[in-house]
């Protein structure tokens, strides 16, 4: 598969009309298809089939009937036209600034700058212009289905609570295990002189590791020196998706240990436990603090906002009470009636600017005046605890989980919807 195509397959939900399709386009255009107020015509399903081929062919995939194939991606186009018609309806755009961050962040996915992926896609005979209006679209279709299918979810408690004692639930928060592994095999028929020639190079390998040798290198050495040896990282796994003769063992291993040469028909294996996830507790630094928060306004400017919180601070520094001035003048007017209390917070709960002052300021501490993009804030740090949070943390895998799961539901009883109220006559 040529670069380019792994960077747009990956990057968009389909990658229609960006490849030259020229020789396929028909030399008259036609109206093919009436959507509402828009149109579909034959070059765009030209362009589409191409694709839908070209995918189709790359994976390996059964391309259908041509008359079915032809029905399916007319369809496809008819229901993101109505989706983008929704878009324009509601206004929504996407603004130069955020289609060059995607271009850019696509670029990087594939360690490449955006410069490079413009002419990589120009070596490739592909129209950049037209690959940055396939992906605003794209992006456009993504907030059309936020706005109405993603943004209308709920998750419930009960609904949580239900996953978490499922078996489903339990097997995903299961413990998943990242396994380097080499092998040094034993030939068919070998005899004991062989089997001992293996066992020593693989306690050879064994040795090397334990001496904080570098699992990648030692593993890429071995196996360029010696014949037959193999190594790799079997990336993530659960417990019972590890070979048999390693289910056993992962398990009781720490991250970094190594596990001693274990025997199999195929030779002995050498395994390190590079990470694991799932099963460590999560401990996070919580901070209860307190803050006056004064907005700047129309009648009042940030330099008269800046002035009313250092007033505040002195009155706070000579001995008033911080509670007592928090309720008179703070417009957070949730913390307000609470004498400016936040209780407590974790620090992704907190913008970047008021994360990092509470983060630098020591219990007890009172800050002069610093700003956010609220105002600015006079705060103090009241207490830090260090509490663990494993619970909220599984839960919120859990609750992602469920969206993930009702998005896809109510997104296709979504586009049915919006497909049998709109008007469609398909030439």
């Amino acid at each position: 598969m040529k670069l380019v195509q792994r960077l747009l397959l990956a990057a968009t939900l389909s990658a229609a009309a960006i490849f030259n399709v020229n020789a396929e386009i028909q030399p008259l255009d036609k109206i093919i298809a009436v959507v509402d107020k828009d149109v579909i015509m034959q070059s765009q399903l030209n362009e589409r089939l191409a694709m839908v081929r070209l995918q189709l062919k790359q994976k390996g995939s059964k391309i259908p009937p041509e008359h079915k194939l032809r029905e399916q991606v007319t369809e496809r186009l008819i229901v993101e036209s109505i989706q983008m018609q929704m878009a324009e309806r509601a206004g929504i755009k996407i603004d130069e600034k955020t289609l060059n961050d995607s271009m850019a962040k696509i670029a990087s996915r594939n360690n490449l700058s955006l410069l490079e992926f413009k002419r990589v896609l120009e070596a490739d005979g592909i129209s950049y212009s037209k690959a940055r209006e396939q992906i605003r679209r794209e992006l456009t279709i993504s907030r059309v289905r936020k706005r109405h299918v993603a943004d209308r979810i709920r998750v419930t408690d009960q609904e949580i609570k239900n996953y978490l004692h499922s078996a489903q639930g339990k097997y995903q928060l299961s413990t998943d295990y990242r396994v380097g592994h080499i092998l040094v095999p034993i030939p068919p028929q070998a005899n004991n002189e062989r089997v001992t020639l293996s066992k020593e190079l693989a306690e050879d390998i064994y040795r090397t590791l334990q001496k904080g040798k570098d699992f990648a290198q030692v593993a890429g050495a071995y196996s360029q020196e010696y014949q037959g040896v193999k190594a790799g990282d079997l990336g993530w796994r659960k417990a019972d998706q590890l070979p048999s003769m390693f289910a056993s063992v992962v398990p009781k291993m720490s991250v970094g240990n190594i596990a001693k040469p274990i025997r199999s028909n195929s030779g002995f294996h050498i395994i390190k436990l590079l990470a694991k996830k799932g099963e460590q507790d999560h401990v996070m630094t919580q901070y209860k603090v307190r803050h006056i928060l004064i907005k700047p306004s129309q009648i009042r400017s940030d330099q008269q906002a800046k002035a009313i919180a250092e007033r505040i601070y002195s009155r706070i520094k000579s001995g008033e009470d911080f509670a007592k001035l928090a309720k008179a003048n703070s417009d957070d007017t949730g913390s307000a009636l609470n004498g400016g209390s936040l209780n407590w917070i974790n620090p992704d709960d907190m913008v970047p600017e008021f994360r990092n002052k509470v983060t630098a300021t020591s219990k007890g501490t009172i800050t002069p005046p610093f700003a956010t993009k609220y105002g600015w804030h006079v705060m103090q740090v009241l207490d830090i605890r260090q509490k663990d949070v494993s619970s909220d943390v599984q839960k919120n895998v859990i609750r992602n989980t469920i969206r993930k799961q009702k998005y896809q539901e109510d997104l296709q009883a979504w586009l049915q919807k919006i497909r049998d109220e709109a008007f469609v006559q398909v030439k």
